[in-house]
């Protein structure tokens, strides 16, 4: 329920400036819950809608959004109550209180001007504080500044044609700093929390978050990004990591996989090597951004004894080797894929596991490679399983599993599904629904936002802004050096 004492309040400033704008007596939703992913009808929104119809009631969908509202408890214990039920919604990027919701009676008339301060004013005026006190205050979050964003600027400046979008942005933060004693922020810098206006139709409505899911269990914010996570949860899922085992990635790459194995097995101590080393560099920021660390070797792990590790040192081992696309290979795959799986087989222990990533094209090689290395080392390894999906439309991706065997012999016939799959589907979009829906199974409970530390060594976080002012200078510079000197010869 909104104050009426805000609803005259608004009545009132309304009435004093020609805006637009009308004020909704009552809040459209009282929260919304941003989606965990794209597609309306993807698995973890879907996911997400039915937890929210569990702790919430009239659920409205929205594009990227669901909005909805909580049933009232006891005097005094609403907000615990709220906050509690809120914490087991799982399947989302975040949740926000709606603090405000300002609707446009009609649209804006031509030459009409409307300043970012009285729009600001009305919103403030509008606006449940005291909802969001205590949503924040069940949650024990102290407030001392505030920033003030919005990605729709186009939209913004519909609505305040006079002015730019960002002046709203600073006439709200400066609304919030006489109301509550928030400092304001600009955008970009450091603030206790970050609130959103965002367009919905003819509404304009003002976020708060309250809480969010981690970033690193919904994936795909690594600074360096390389395979899709879905996919690469998929392989370190294969491996069936235990705490206190050893994982090795000879050619780690960015470590998408051992990152992502990371989020979801910390225990397990993660070791990468790769011929790059600005490769290795990227992976040693995915782990920083983690806030985890990985042991890192630059070495060739084709070559005998280039993994620079003891013979039997790990436990399991993973790897996605190239497939002379990307990255291009001297020789003969076959004698590559050969040199790699002799280092692997060296370093593995005994009834270890080993998981392969290729692609259907390479596969034959990978298998004509791995049947040349049974042949000289100790133990009978064999494919457990194969399993096949769709990476892309034009390529398919294998995952194979390997185990050494007690017995020599022919290789018996592999599964085509993985042991933690269960009921999959053959293959397509389902089965990456699946993945996904399996993958957010172990998603934990949402959490208060905090506010996150710049990354160590990014490339766009450590540069000061000096040097974004030099850079352009200098590429100016250098340009009309060589212009001048193409003109003297």
């Amino acid at each position: 329920m909104w104050p009426a004492v805000a609803v005259a309040a608004s009545a009132q400033i309304i009435g004093s400036f020609p805006l637009h704008l009308f004020l909704i007596p009552r809040p459209w939703a009282e929260y919304c819950a941003v989606h965990a992913c794209h597609g309306e009808n993807a698995s973890l929104n879907l996911m997400a809608r039915a937890e929210l119809e569990r702790a919430g009631r009239n659920v409205r969908r929205a594009k990227g959004r669901l909005y909805f509202d909580m049933a009232d408890g006891d005097e005094g214990e609403s907000g615990e109550r709220r906050v509690q039920a809120l914490s087991e919604v799982r399947c989302v990027r975040s949740i926000r209180r709606v603090a405000a919701c300002v609707e446009a009676s009609g649209p804006p008339q031509v030459g009409m001007a409307h300043p970012a301060a009285q729009l600001a004013q009305i919103i403030d005026a509008a606006a449940d504080w005291d909802g969001v006190v205590a949503d924040l205050k069940a949650l024990g979050i102290q407030i001392h500044s505030c920033c003030v964003v919005s990605r729709q600027f186009r939209q913004l400046a519909r609505l305040i044609s006079a002015e730019p979008a960002h002046h709203l942005h600073r006439e709200l933060g400066l609304c919030l700093q006489r109301r509550l004693g928030w400092s304001p922020q600009g955008r970009g810098r450091s603030a206790d929390l970050t609130l959103h206006l965002h367009i919905e139709g003819p509404r304009l409505l003002l976020e708060v978050p309250i809480l969010q899911q981690q970033k690193a269990k919904l994936g795909g914010f690594f600074p360096h990004q390389g395979m899709h996570h879905v996919e690469a949860w998929a392989i370190a899922r294969s491996l069936d990591l235990e705490p206190g085992e050893t994982v090795l990635d000879p050619m780690c790459g960015k470590g998408t996989i051992l990152a992502e194995a990371a989020v979801w097995w910390p225990n397990a101590t993660f070791v990468g090597c790769d011929v790059d080393p600005g490769q290795l560099e990227h992976c040693r920021r995915n782990f920083d951004w983690l806030k985890q660390t990985a042991v890192l070797h630059q070495s060739n792990a084709t070559a005998h004894g280039g993994i620079p590790r003891s013979n039997a040192s790990v436990d399991k081992v993973v790897v996605a080797p190239p497939w002379n696309r990307q990255f291009g290979i001297r020789g003969s795959l076959v004698s590559f894929y050969q040199g790699m799986l002799l280092e692997i087989f060296r370093v593995v222990r005994p009834g270890g596991r080993v998981v392969l990533f290729a692609s259907r094209k390479v596969l034959p090689k990978l298998k004509a490679a791995l049947s040349l290395c049974l042949e000289q080392v100790h133990g009978a390894w064999r494919i457990t399983a194969e399993r096949g999906f769709a990476l892309t439309r034009a390529t398919t991706g294998v995952i194979l599993v390997l185990h050494e065997s007690p017995h020599a012999g022919a290789m018996p016939a592999s599964a085509s599904i993985l042991s933690w799959e269960g009921e999959a589907p053959q293959g397509g979009r389902e089965l990456y629904e699946h993945w996904r829906r399996l993958r957010a199974q172990s998603f934990p409970r949402l959490e208060a936002p905090l506010r996150e530390a710049p990354l160590r060594g990014g490339a766009k976080e450590g540069r000061s802004p000096a040097l974004r002012f030099l850079r352009p200078v200098l590429a100016c510079l250098v340009a009309c050096i060589a212009l001048g000197l193409r003109f003297r010869a």
